[in-house]
């Protein structure tokens, strides 16, 4: 076994040859490796392996009886393997001269192990082994690493091709690495000799780029005094054209700078005045941004819409652009309204057409117009139903109607009824109501003190819920009213057998009733009739808990009042609503803020997100709003439904929970970049510094789309379109636009 693991050691003693950065890369720095370069990184790391091999190595030489013979057979090994280990003094092709010139004597002294300090095989751990001034590393199973990367204690390591371990430069097709004097890999920034070089997070060598404001060259030395080109209007005698941070310039093209867009020609130069684009005009002012709504040019007053487009032939309110787009004053937009000829009439619509062979609704009523589109009068019979049109006006007549002594009944949409019963009249086949026909009444009947139903047509209701007064009973199959608890289905219902006062009537259906004791150890009947069984229940100022049968085994209070960081008090639902979420006291603030914004617009994208984000923020920095402001910490908020929807269905308590464990996907590491988005946007207005923004917000807010003359500071509230609408609020007065599913809005205006 010695024999073997001494041969196995000489077998691999092959001298590192390392290609240089002089070797691939002509202006990249020597990576000879002084002394001093060699302890960039990883001194304690080094020493502390050191130690520990020197340690196992004096360990292992108290122990292991070394003969002659053997020791001899070692050196004749050694010696049979040195022409293998010995490195190549000159190198051809892409390989770069070694760090340390060697002579065939000393490689092959270096390969040569001590017979004293053989480890001893009977211990199997991961382990440094030191032989001269180099250094391997064993597993536990005895193997090592050869030609590639191995993380030891959480640093990377490279070994060659005989397992050494390397240190300083080395060149592999994903780029250049640099081994500190431990052998761990560098990252970030380093500095050999006085030259700074940046490795980045996979330990790659950075060249030709910017390292934030820090440019680095092509053979990745920091060229110190090099700035960072800024983004900017550049002007040249009376033109203006706008350089990009990368020196680029828009050719031929719109852009949006500061919110506001531009048109640059084919040699990049900003344009002003008329443009026309695939048949469109266009207006730009003389700073160059393009104009919308009304402008006046030599007198002329001209429309642009919201995308800038010049409007022609076509009514803007009551005033009218001609097919040069110019506004014509004087001229008046037609009214719609009703017209006169001899006794006929018609209506004439704003643009002059007119309804023919249809209905059309006018001020709250229906009127049919003939296929001349005159206003039709009288009776009116469309396929197989009748209609009455007043005579007078030309209104279709609804329900009851009276010509001469004659009376017809008109349903809802007009149509004349026939062959019915409208509640007790008849109306026969002609529609005429028959005054002599008498409708059967349905009534009670007792029978030995129970009660039955006898319907209309003389028969009693049967296994049947009846409605009989504005009360509702149900019947059984006997044809009996039921009294007491009924079950249908997996729903219990109540019907009382008592009558408690006047108003109540004996077997009427229960709703929001108490059966037994009101609270503890009674039963519940809710608002739809039906028991409440097996969950909580908020009744009053109570949570009432209801077991699988229905019996109430609790109440506690159901309000907790507290005070939000504002110093307002409110009355908050324990088991609904969330307030200083203990799920969030572990996560900083913008996390918290992440997990809000993902809660409500994880569907949003990350604009949208944005978006939502920006508002969460504005609303914590100001107190000057018609809508609830927020504390300046969103976890110091009191979460409720008139501020903060996600709270009350545990949403955010959810996404809190994936912050934590460290879930969520893309979906949640946009809502976190979102957050970063949108402080980056506020301190950028806050300072004046908005053309600082990276090219992505800029992005961001382009595609959001603020109303012109706005900016997202001034944002407030957001909602679906569909709750907006419901909202009834202003969209002019409110600012408000959409985005997505998501509408934001400035203030609470409703409509006027």
């Amino acid at each position: 076994m010695k024999k073997k693991y001494v041969s196995r050691l000489l077998a691999g003693c092959l001298t590192v040859t390392m290609l240089t950065p002089t070797g691939a890369l002509a202006s990249v720095p020597q990576p000879v490796v002084t002394q001093e370069a060699s302890q960039v990184a990883g001194q304690e790391n080094e020493t502390e392996n050191k130690e520990q091999a020197e340690e196992y190595a004096a360990d292992s030489a108290a122990e292991v009886q070394t003969d002659e013979t053997e020791a001899a057979e070692n050196r004749t090994a050694a010696d049979k393997s040195r022409e293998q280990a010995e490195p190549q003094t000159a190198q051809t092709g892409e390989q770069a001269e070694p760090q340390t010139t060697q002579t065939g004597e000393q490689a092959a002294s270096e390969a040569e192990p001590q017979a004293q300090v053989q480890p001893r095989a009977v211990v199997a751990v991961n382990q440094w082994i030191r032989n001269g001034n180099r250094w391997w590393y064993r597993h536990a199973d005895g193997s090592y690493t050869t030609n590639g990367w191995e993380v030891i204690n959480g640093a990377w390591y490279y070994f060659d091709g005989a397992g050494w371990m390397v240190t300083g430069w080395l060149k592999r097709p994903s780029g250049w690495y640099y081994l500190t004097g431990s052998g761990a890999m560098a990252t970030g920034w380093i500095q050999l000799g006085s030259t700074w070089y940046y490795l980045n997070e996979s330990g790659t060598m950075l060249a030709d780029t910017w390292i934030g404001n820090n440019y680095v060259d092509g053979s990745g030395a920091w060229i110190p005094g090099k700035v960072k080109a800024q983004a900017g209007w550049i002007q040249s005698g009376n033109r203006w054209w706008y350089r990009h941070a990368d020196g680029s310039y828009t050719t031929n093209g719109w852009e949006v700078i500061n919110g506001a867009w531009y048109y640059f020609d084919g040699a990049g130069w900003m344009v002003t005045g008329w443009v026309k684009l695939s048949g469109t005009w266009y207006y730009l002012t003389g700073s160059g941004a393009m104009a919308t709504g009304w402008i006046q040019t030599g007198g002329t007053w001209y429309y642009m819409n919201a995308s800038g487009a010049m409007v022609t032939d076509t009514w803007i309110g009551n005033n009218y652009v001609d097919g040069s787009g110019a506004w014509i004053p004087g001229k008046v937009k037609a009214q719609a309204g009703w017209v006169q000829s001899g006794s006929r009439w018609w209506y004439r619509h704003a643009d002059g057409s007119y309804t023919r062979n249809n209905w059309e609704m006018i001020n709250g009523s229906w009127y049919y117009f003939d296929g001349a589109g005159w206003m039709a009068t009288g009776w009116l019979k469309l396929g197989n139903n009748w209609y009455y049109l007043n005579p007078g006006n030309g209104a279709m007549v609804t329900g009851w109607l009276q010509l001469g002594s004659t009376w017809y009944y008109m349903n809802g949409s007009g149509a004349m009824e026939t062959d019915t019963w409208i509640g007790n009249s008849y109306v026969d086949a002609n529609g005429v109501w028959d005054q002599s026909k008498t409708k059967a009444q349905a009534y009670w009947v007792q029978n030995n003190g129970r009660w039955l139903y006898v319907q209309e047509d003389g028969s009693y209701a049967k296994s049947t819920w009846k409605t009989i007064d504005g009360k509702e009973y149900y019947f059984g199959a006997d044809g009996y009213m039921v009294t007491g608890w009924l079950k249908q289905g997996s729903t219990w219902y109540y019907l009382k057998p008592t009558a408690k006062n006047s108003a109540e009537k004996v077997g009427e259906k229960a709703y929001n009733y108490w059966v037994g004791t009101a609270g503890i150890g009674g039963y519940y009947i809710d608002k739809y009739g039906r028991m409440i069984a097996g969950k909580d229940y908020s009744l009053g100022s109570y949570v009432y808990t209801f077991d699988a049968n229905g019996l109430c085994t609790n109440r506690e209070n159901r309000y907790l009042q507290v005070t939000d960081a504002n110093g307002r008090k409110y009355n908050v639902e324990k088991k609904t609503y969330l307030s200083d979420p203990q799920v969030g006291v572990d996560v900083t603030e913008d996390e918290f803020l992440a997990a809000a914004v993902y809660a409500e617009s994880a569907n949003q994208g990350l604009t949208g997100m944005t978006g939502v984000a920006m508002v969460m923020l504005n609303r914590m920095r100001t107190n000057k709003t018609s809508l609830a402001p927020y504390p300046s910490e969103a976890k110091n908020m009191i979460y409720q439904a008139t501020q903060f929807e996600v709270a009350r269905d545990g949403a955010l308590t959810r996404s809190l929970n994936l912050i934590v464990s460290g879930k969520g996907g893309t979906a949640m590491e946009n809502a976190k970049k979102a957050v970063a988005n949108a402080r980056a946007i506020c301190d950028a207005y806050d300072n004046n510094k908005t053309d600082e923004l990276s090219d992505e917000v800029k992005g961001i807010l382009e595609e959001l789309k603020v109303p012109e003359g706005h900016t997202m500071l001034e944002y407030l509230g957001f909602m679906t379109p569909k709750a907006f609408e419901n909202a009834n609020l202003d969209p002019e007065k409110t600012h408000a636009f959409t985005y997505k599913n998501t509408t934001f809005y400035s203030t609470w205006i409703k409509k006027s």
